[in-house]
């Protein structure tokens, strides 16, 4: 399932990481900004999806096996990054 809008909003999410947090993405400068930007891209994404109700259920397996991860593991990634980061002995 190709879908340039689904594509596009998965790289405008990346890009706006990217662009707080460094082109890595290893270190979270922002998380409160980081996470809005990943929670903004999650219901954008629900929005797409009760808009364009998936006609055959084979196109909604992929969607709920593939595309909403590639979006929900930033979240979570985002989120423990943030977590480990918080809990390293201060400098």
């Amino acid at each position: 399932m190709e879908n340039t809008e689904i594509e596009y909003m998965y790289a405008e999410m990346i890009g706006k990481l990217r662009e707080i947090n460094g082109p890595e993405v290893n270190t979270i400068l922002d998380f409160s900004t980081s996470l809005a930007i990943c929670q903004e891209a999650l219901s954008m994404l629900r929005t797409w999806f009760e808009e364009n109700r998936l006609a055959v259920e084979a196109q909604e397996i992929h969607f709920f096996k593939y595309v909403k991860p590639r979006f929900l593991c930033w979240q979570i990634y985002v989120t423990k990054l943030y977590e480990m980061s918080s809990m390293a002995p201060g400098d």
